[in-house]
């Protein structure tokens, strides 16, 4: 798909070609070419504040600086020939590059793709300034640019390094470097941008799949003329579930063949992987073609704003799979389950850095949940605090409360502050990993292991619990110049005592959110937009008529 990328790029740049590139005029150097003053350009400009192409504003002051940057030359060469047709073949080259990033309906370079579709340019200085307002544009679309994630997620912590585009764009040409390597640049350089890439063409390719009929929950033992659609909706992502044939099977049988099927299928779409064709099963089969294909183009539009490059020592915590991936510079380290924050408590996204872990944490509870989660708790049982361990700070005559009317206690202005000790029943449990970050979210241990099993683990305020808090213990502090091995980290858990280790190499963080990605196997992961964060991002990236 990269190749195919660059192939699309290359000829994009080769039907309207930098006038000091090696491809000469367009069509080949015994063409004519048009000539063009420098002097033109810059008149056009000066006495253009707001130039406009069909109504559509041009970034005059972008171009400006980029022609400055040149001394007013022009960039591009078209033949004086046949100068329409090279213009309606570059804009179609300029709507395929952008289609195999996801760009086609983003507001700016879709809307000045199409005016200047339905125009033609006889000026040869109004046609450069259209070739070079489009380039920025497109350049400014690779880099999530033309579009502010702080209007889609008020808390959005993650930026690319910014780019001066008009004098970058201007210091390729002036160095004559390849331009398609230069704006393949613009676009991530991940693995995982590359592979969304690569699978939002191939579901291009794909024919829309068949919606299964409502019916009964389907096991193995069952027999139901839905079958056949079951693997052949299977089969439209995984080439891999195919039925079993044969004189003697029974095209109608649920057998444990399909069961295993099913299950694969469920474990790529975070769904609970029993085998068993269920009515949530049903319903996620039968999202549509077209929604995966916008979920693809979110998650690549959310990559274009993430962190790029990502450090090679890193965690990641992946909200929308619930998990924990931790990479050094050897590549993949672990990759463990977490629970994340319900839907009406979210988790947020965080970049951040773990620079020490606690044994043997206290708990000092939000101001938030204290208000709303144990408030309501003590005024239904008075000796809440005491059974769960938690104190009143300062307080030290009645740590527990027991003498308060917590019924005429104020939720709004809640008066305690409170503190759960360390121990089994610590909420953090035993170990805590600490981060800096403006919600009070934190990442540690839990004493409840049971919620590791569910296949949506949605059930904290806003924390990430971590199942295997030593082996990421571990992890950490290994790089501290000392061992710290499983025996040690129990013995210092065992302790009972708090402890605080500050890391030598604090690890960097970063809380996001991803409903697509790849698979080892080389099928495609979708996982339910438990947040709602691909919706809102849609409805800000597409125009209103293509949501």
């Amino acid at each position: 798909m990269v190749r195919r990328l660059l192939c699309l790029t290359v000829l994009f740049l080769g039907l309207v070609s930098p006038s000091f590139g090696p491809l000469g005029p367009v069509h080949g150097s015994a063409q004519a070419a048009e000539f063009l003053p420098a002097e033109s350009l810059r008149m056009l400009l000066d006495q253009n504040p707001s130039l406009t192409f069909e109504g559509v504003p041009l970034p005059v002051a972008a171009l400006s600086r980029f022609y400055a940057a040149r001394a007013d030359a022009p960039a591009w060469t078209f033949s004086a020939l046949d100068h329409r047709a090279e213009w309606d073949t570059f804009l179609e080259r300029t709507r395929l590059v952008a289609r195999a990033h996801g760009l086609p309906a983003t507001g700016r370079l879709r809307v000045l793709l199409n005016a200047l579709a339905t125009t033609t340019i006889e000026d040869p200085a109004r046609r450069d300034i259209a070739v070079t307002a489009l380039t920025l544009t497109l350049i400014q679309a690779l880099r999530g640019e033309n579009l502010s994630l702080m209007t889609v997620y008020p808390d959005w912590p993650f930026h690319r390094e910014s780019l001066d585009a008009p004098l970058a764009l201007a210091a390729a040409i002036k160095a004559r470097q390849d331009l398609a390597t230069f704006l393949t640049a613009q676009a991530p350089q991940t693995d995982d941008y590359r592979l969304l890439m690569s699978a939002l063409d191939a579901y291009r390719l794909k024919e829309p799949w068949v919606l299964l009929p409502p019916g009964p929950k389907l096991e193995p033992g069952a027999i139901d003329a839905s079958v056949p659609l079951v693997w052949t909706r299977l089969q439209a992502e995984d080439p891999t579930a195919v039925a079993p044939s044969g004189l003697d099977v029974n095209p109608h049988l649920y057998d444990v063949t399909l069961r295993e099927a099913v299950r694969r299928y469920q474990e790529r779409h975070g769904l609970e992987p029993d085998g068993v064709l269920g009515a949530k099963t049903r319903e996620d089969m039968n999202i549509p073609l077209a929604a995966r294909l916008d979920q693809i183009i979110a998650n690549l539009e959310r990559l274009r704003h993430f962190t790029d490059p990502l450090p090679a020592r890193r965690a990641v915590v992946n909200i929308a799979a619930s998990t924990l991936t931790v990479f050094d510079a050897n590549g993949l380290r672990y990759r463990g389950p977490v629970v994340v924050g319900r839907t009406d408590r979210p988790t947020p996204f965080v970049q951040s850095a773990i620079h020490a872990v606690i044994f043997n944490p206290a708990w000092h509870i939000p101001p938030k949940l204290a208000r709303e989660d144990v408030l309501p708790k003590l005024r239904k049982n008075p000796r809440y605090l005491e059974k769960e361990s938690i104190e009143i700070v300062g307080r030290e005559d009645d740590p527990y409360g027991l003498n308060v009317d917590w019924t005429r206690v104020p939720k709004r202005a809640f008066p305690f502050t409170l503190r759960q000790t360390p121990g089994d029943g610590n909420s953090l449990g035993r170990i805590k990993f600490v981060f800096e970050n403006s919600f009070s979210v934190y990442l540690h241990g839990t004493p409840h292991q049971e919620l590791f099993v569910k296949s949506a683990r949605f059930f904290s305020s806003g924390c990430v619990r971590v199942r295997d808090p030593d082996v990421f213990a571990e992890i950490l502090l290994n790089p501290n110049g000392t061992t710290w091995d499983d025996a040690k980290i129990r013995q210092a858990v065992d302790d009972a005592t708090t402890r605080w280790v500050p890391l030598k190499k604090p690890l960097p963080l970063f809380i996001t959110y991803a409903t697509v990605f790849p698979n080892t196997d080389g099928t495609i992961a979708f996982l339910p937009d438990i947040y709602g964060y691909d919706r809102h991002l849609l409805e800000a990236f597409l125009p209103a008529e293509d949501t």
